[in-house]
């Protein structure tokens, strides 16, 4: 009964590597992918491209703005009563939600900023 245990515990961890592997092999590849394509960039659609990749990043910080604007909702109005107030939970989705904001402030002018190089590529 152990070696099964053993045999399943050894299988289950081989699957779990498998497949957290290539997930984060492809996360980074994709940052490089941007590194490069930032430095070799020359037509309009190398800047659209990085333009769509500067847009993505926007929307992945807008969406973890609505994220703690819905948690500092949720601590404002929990059960917590006065500890979430002595912790100051509120405080810090706050401070999340002006640094996500300003993130998406700036991936936004990037992008447009590349989008203002494709427009004049080859001009």
């Amino acid at each position: 009964m152990n070696r099964r245990r053993l045999a399943l515990s050894v299988a289950t961890l081989a699957a779990i590597i498998a497949f957290a592997v290539p997930a984060f092999r492809a996360g980074a590849a994709e940052e490089m992918n941007v590194d490069k394509m930032i430095s070799t960039a020359k037509t309009a659609s190398d800047h659209e491209a990085i333009a769509n990749y500067y847009k993505q990043q926007a929307a992945e910080a807008r969406s973890k703005v609505d994220m703690h604007k819905k948690m500092a909702e949720q601590y404002s109005m929990s059960g917590m009563g006065n500890q979430a107030t002595k912790t100051h939970f509120h405080q810090h989705c706050e401070a999340l939600i002006r640094s996500y904001q300003t993130q998406a402030n700036e991936y936004d002018a990037l992008a447009k900023a590349h989008q203002d190089m494709a427009a004049n590529a080859g001009k």
